[in-house]
C-alpha cells in the first residue's frame, strides 16, 4: 500500500478541465461544488485550483460523485 500511496504522490496536481472530464460534468458543476464544500478542498497554485490526485481517488472512490447526484 505504501508503494500505491507512493505512485499516487508523484502524479500531476488535477485541474479543473481533468475534473470535467473524469466526472462528466460542467465547468460551473466543480465551481459549485468547490462552493458547497462536495468536492476534496483544492490546493492553489496562485488562484488557480489543483486538486491532489489521491484525495480526488479516495473521494471518488468513496462515493462523492454519486452521493451528490442523487441528492
Amino acid at each position: 500500500m505504501k508503494r500505491a500511496a507512493e505512485a499516487l504522490a508523484r502524479l500531476p496536481l488535477l485541474h479543473t478541465q481533468d475534473l470535467m472530464d473524469i466526472l462528466g460534468v460542467h465547468e460551473r458543476t466543480i465551481y459549485r461544488w468547490r462552493q458547497e464544500g462536495v468536492l476534496p478542498p483544492p490546493v492553489y497554485v496562485g488562484s488557480t485550483p489543483y486538486w491532489r490526485p489521491e484525495e480526488f481517488l479516495r473521494w471518488l472512490w468513496g462515493g462523492g460523485a454519486d452521493r451528490r447526484r442523487k441528492g
